[in-house]
């Protein structure tokens, strides 16, 4: 999926690097108009201004849906730390897709394939988290006990 597709959209969900990047972007500027205050008309710095606060909003809100979390979490304090730090849900969730691929296309036999494991998979095939050809599960110890 492309980077910023829609990043004035309350809606979908984005991942770390997405998020981090337009945090960095929007302190950058902020740091800027601060620095150029008083060279910048008043108008003008609150017309940058605005829109900024907006794409920073609808930016966490998508990524508090990618841990699944409604947008009014990034209202805590502190919470965009964790949402910067945090991987998100694996595959679709009620917000949309997942941001990485994940869990579109998993249903695939591997006995059926020409597909030989050992080769990597194929691009337009994913495998489901933890099912990966390697795994066998009859040959897998028992859990150890909890000491």
């Amino acid at each position: 999926m492309r980077m910023f597709k829609a990043p004035f959209s309350f809606k979908g969900r984005i991942r770390r690097k997405e998020y981090g990047i337009s945090l960095l972007v929007y302190y950058i500027i902020l740091i800027l108009l601060a620095v150029y205050k008083e060279y910048v008309n008043p108008l003008l710095h609150f017309i940058l201004l605005v829109p900024m606060i907006w794409v920073m909003l609808a930016q966490g809100t998508k990524r508090c849906h990618d841990l699944e979390r409604n947008g009014f979490w990034q209202l805590i304090p502190f919470y965009g730390l964790w949402m910067l730090f945090e991987s998100g849900a694996y595959g679709p969730n009620e917000y949309g897709p997942d941001p990485y691929g994940a869990g579109i296309g998993t249903e695939w036999d591997f006995e059926k394939s020409e597909f030989d494991p050992s080769q990597g998979h194929p691009p337009e095939q994913q495998v489901p988290y933890g099912e990966h050809p390697d795994n066998n599960d009859d040959n897998k110890p028992p859990p150890l006990p909890y000491q």
